[in-house]
């Protein structure tokens, strides 16, 4: 009698258990949530140099130690970043750990073809080399169709004779070459007749 006991007991619990495996939802396990919330890159570049050409005139060097392209539309970029621009008659260089640029195309292969940019963040000591000055910050963002560079960290800009820095970020116009400092700010000018005296 004890052993038909147990038998019932244990078809019970496995009716029981075949009830319940083919009756629950759907959870997937933690390695696909994570695949399925974060992008794949359709492609992956390693130190490389990106060169970028107009009428066969050199106008950009772009390179970092890990590039991802991804599905539709934006490029993240990871390690010494470093983007030169040749047009300019003075010095134009940006630096930054990482960064992410969005740009205007519904697919990957017109992202390639010369799509416009939409907007980019640069992330981790950001320094960014331009008409003899260095502006010196943690975070910047670019809105391309208003020309806008700006960020809420602290920033700091080294000219000839002159530094200043703003505790709440900057905002620069580029159209309008306008670069105003936000919170806090202090800096300092040095004459250039106290600076030769001063050696």
């Amino acid at each position: 009698m004890g052993k038909i006991l147990v038998i019932i007991g244990f078809m019970i619990f496995f009716s029981i258990s075949l009830y319940l495996f083919f009756t629950k939802p759907n959870i997937a396990p933690l390695d696909a949530l994570k695949s399925e919330t974060t992008k794949t890159p359709r492609i992956i570049l390693a130190d490389f140099t990106y060169f970028r050409y107009e009428n066969g005139v050199l106008t950009t060097t772009l390179s970092s130690r890990l590039g991802y392209l991804n599905e539709p539309n934006s490029v993240e970029l990871f390690g010494n970043i470093k983007a030169i621009n040749h047009k300019s008659t003075e010095t134009e260089v940006i630096k930054a750990e990482t960064g992410i640029a969005y740009f205007q195309s519904d697919s990957l292969g017109r992202l390639l073809d010369k799509s416009e940019l939409d907007r980019a963040e640069l992330k981790g000591s950001v320094e960014i080399d331009f008409h003899d000055h260095t502006l010196t910050t943690d975070y910047v963002e670019f809105i391309s169709k208003d020309r806008i560079a700006q960020s809420s960290k602290p920033t700091r800009i080294d000219g000839p004779n002159r530094w200043f820095t703003g505790q709440n970020g900057f905002h620069y116009d580029l159209n309008k070459e306008e670069l105003s400092f936000m919170g806090p700010i202090e800096g300092a000018v040095i004459p250039s007749a106290l600076k030769t005296s001063v050696k």
